[in-house]
This record gives structure tokens, sequence and C-alpha cells, in this order.
């Protein structure tokens, strides 16, 4: 599915109160991986949702030559992720 903006995301989970969805967020800025957030969004009584007020579960890194992931951890984008997703991300 894509967003208004055009930006890929991958429903995971959905019932009648929320949605989980995993979206591509942008290459590392050692251009090693791709990375991915995985968010959860709360469903109103009408059963709509929106992404914008969705909340950030975790992070992920796709390492593009290996197929390794890691999981950062992350829940706000302020935090600092696993030694791990730094390891292969080359970023905090």
């Amino acid at each position: 599915m894509y967003d208004a903006k055009g930006n890929s995301y991958y429903i995971l989970k959905e019932d009648d109160t929320s949605v989980r969805f995993l979206k591509y967020d942008r290459d590392s800025k050692n251009g090693k991986c791709g990375l991915y957030v995985l968010y959860q969004a709360d469903k109103s009584s009408d059963g709509s949702w929106s992404a914008a007020d969705a909340s950030i579960l975790n992070t992920y890194a796709y390492a593009y030559e290996t197929g390794n992931t890691a999981e950062s951890g992350k829940k706000d984008w302020a935090d600092v992720g696993s030694e791990e997703y730094q390891a292969l991300t080359g970023e905090p």
C-alpha cells in the first residue's frame, strides 16, 4: 500500500481497535541498509485510522548486501539503537 506521499507501507496486523504496519523510512547514512519503522495506530469508533497519529513500536535495519536484519529497540526518533543496529547502519 502507499500513503498520500507515495511511500510504501505494509499492514502486518489489523483488528477492530488498531492497525500495525511496517513502513520504509530511508537508506542508512552509510548507504548499506534500508531502515524500516514498525508503527501502531489506534482506530476511531468508525474504524478509521491515521498513520500520522501512529506510535513507533520499533525500527529495523535491513543490510542490502548480506540480507541481515537488526532490531534497534528505538521507540522514539531520539533513542539510541542497539549495538547490532549501529554496526549495520553506522548511525545511533
